[in-house]
């Protein structure tokens, strides 16, 4: 099972998931893809992307994001993230 939600930017949906971080919070990882339009030329694109990129805590591969059972995207987010 995969629960996935998506956020719109820009008109484009990307997805959104939650998960544990190593502290048991949840929260919001998106898609890289996101990150490159929040992020276009290492700077935020504009005062709504940096309120989004503030509700992420990170950004992972969009292939992670979007074929990953919520448990080998747990397993992911654990190996991966302190």
């Amino acid at each position: 099972m995969k629960t996935i939600d998506h956020i719109e930017y820009r008109g484009v949906k990307y997805p959104v998931r939650e998960a544990k971080n190593a502290l048991g919070e949840t929260v919001t990882f998106s898609s890289s893809s996101l990150s490159k339009a929040v992020f276009p030329n290492g700077e935020y694109y504009s005062k709504v992307a940096q309120h989004l990129d503030e509700k992420i805590y990170s950004y992972v591969p969009d292939e992670v994001i979007e074929t990953y059972s919520d448990e080998e995207f747990q397993k992911y987010i654990d190996e991966n993230y302190d």
